[in-house]
């Protein structure tokens, strides 16, 4: 968003579908950041102001996050130290608390040390948080700065595509660059993230051999999580511990291999009779329908036929 107070119609339709809101640019100062605060009195709101702005001049960047009030549910500021980050922890006594971090790195106007400072500022926070929370990041992080040309052509020729209607025919030049340009992109994309790759694991090779506990602790941080069941419903009960989901999953196996009397019977009752209505509605929607089989049972013999 280029701006809180320059579409807060769109932000207000935004909030009534969103539980958390991430805002990037804002462009609030100290003197009008309270704008955020009273927008929706249902959303608590963690924000952070760019170094650049003041009390008298029209605000630059700045990131925030809105979380709505909900029961059980509590809203912690992270308080981070930092004009380009915010964060915000919520607790529950159900769930595994979580933290979000909301992030606008420097555009391509600044220089490469001082986009990776603040790549850095939000890995420490990332590293600091993980291992005991569940930790989302989300915002602007304004790549461009990594490979100004070739994002740069490709966004360009995006542009250029979606202007003449996004044709799809190989012959137009149009449609030609902006695959083109977007195929390129992909590779360096790839490249990247194999150097990135890379650089880990002679992270972890070096730390297996020098520090066992700096080994694990990366091995855990690149390993994927685990999915895991917090919640089983059945018969209308509710289990969240380990003990009471295995209980349940007793319950529901013992009911579904025990002797539930005439349930086969009364299946082969309602089936037959919901048959039959269908058969009895065709027959009187159709002039001069006749079947005759229907006034005899089908052998088993014959349904194999």
């Amino acid at each position: 968003m280029r701006g809180a107070m320059y579409g807060t119609s769109y932000f207000q339709s935004i909030l009534e579908k969103s539980d958390i809101c991430l805002l990037t640019e804002d462009w609030l100062n100290k003197s009008n950041i309270s704008f955020l605060e009273d927008f929706d009195s249902r959303f608590d709101t963690v924000y952070s102001i760019g170094m650049n702005c003041s009390s008298y001049t029209k605000g630059s960047g700045g990131t925030a996050i809105l979380v709505r009030k909900l029961p059980g549910y509590k809203i912690y500021n992270l308080n981070l130290k930092n004009d380009r980050i915010c964060g915000i922890k919520l607790c529950s006594n159900e769930y595994q608390d979580i933290c979000v971090l909301c992030v606008l790195l420097p555009f391509t106007n600044y220089t490469q040390e001082v986009y990776l400072k603040y790549l850095d500022d939000l890995f420490k926070y990332y590293d600091m948080y993980c291992e005991d929370n569940v930790t989302l990041i989300g915002g602007d992080f304004n790549i461009d700065i990594t490979n100004p040309n070739i994002s740069g052509k490709a966004r360009e020729a995006r542009r250029k595509w979606i202007y003449n209607d996004r044709p799809r025919v190989k012959s137009d030049p149009c449609y030609h660059n902006y695959k083109l340009h977007k195929r390129e992109f992909r590779k360096h994309k790839g490249q990247a993230e194999k150097q990135w790759q890379e650089e880990k694991y002679e992270e972890i090779k070096s730390a297996a051999e020098l520090d066992i506990g700096q080994f694990y602790k990366r091995v855990r941080r690149m390993r994927k999580p685990s999915s895991s069941i917090n919640k089983l419903v059945y018969n209308g009960n509710v289990a969240t511990d380990d003990v009471n989901v295995c209980e349940m999953w007793s319950d529901y196996f013992h009911d579904l291999y025990s002797d539930n009397g005439d349930s086969d019977n009364l299946f082969v009752t309602n089936f037959f009779k919901k048959i039959k209505d269908f058969i009895q509605t065709y027959i009187d929607s159709n002039d001069n329908c006749v079947i005759p089989y229907l006034e005899r049972k089908i052998t088993i013999d014959e349904v194999s036929e």
